[in-house]
């Protein structure tokens, strides 16, 4: 279905709020943070590997995706090992091009979101909001971000929405 050279591997760095997730795939490395307001909560920090896709059409295109939606969760039969409960797939600039992009939000499997980027040093920090552009809204972290929309799965947008993330 797809050739050596259209895969990539990467790696990626996270911190999400813990939250509801008692000893649900809860990452090990945890620290508590103080919000402006006093009040404190856990983040969990991971390394994460990424794979990165590149097939050569949309029906390639297609067949992965859905494969994927199913393999990531966690009472899939056969799944793939150590899978979040929240799965975590996003959609590239060059996937947003394709005519099968649309179908696949309106079916919905995947929604769009904002993903506002910034390059720091030797590596980009990513923040997704369902809405939010930080160069254009935030006005206090305007300069610097890019901001484009861009597709995630569903749970992972439940996640932003459902943890108050928004905006």
């Amino acid at each position: 279905m797809i050739s050596e050279e259209q895969v990539e591997l990467s790696q990626k760095a996270s911190e999400v709020i813990v939250g509801e997730w008692s000893n649900i795939n809860v990452p090990e490395d945890v620290k508590v943070l103080t919000r402006k307001d006093g009040s404190k909560v856990e983040i969990g920090r991971t390394v994460e590997t990424v794979v990165i896709f590149s097939p050569s059409n949309e029906d390639k295109a297609l067949k992965i995706i859905n494969f994927l939606l199913v393999k990531v969760h966690t009472e899939a039969d056969k799944s793939i090992p150590g899978s979040w409960d929240n799965p975590d797939i996003r959609v590239s600039q060059g996937f947003k091009k394709l005519d099968i992009y649309e179908k696949i939000v309106a079916k919905g499997d995947l929604v769009n979101v904002v993903s506002n980027t910034l390059i720091v040093e030797k590596g980009k920090l990513v923040v997704l909001r369902k809405s939010a552009k930080f160069d254009e809204d935030e006005v206090k972290y305007k300069e610097g971000w890019k901001s484009l929309s861009t597709g995630v799965n569903k749970d992972l947008a439940k996640y932003l929405v459902g943890f108050g993330i928004g905006g």
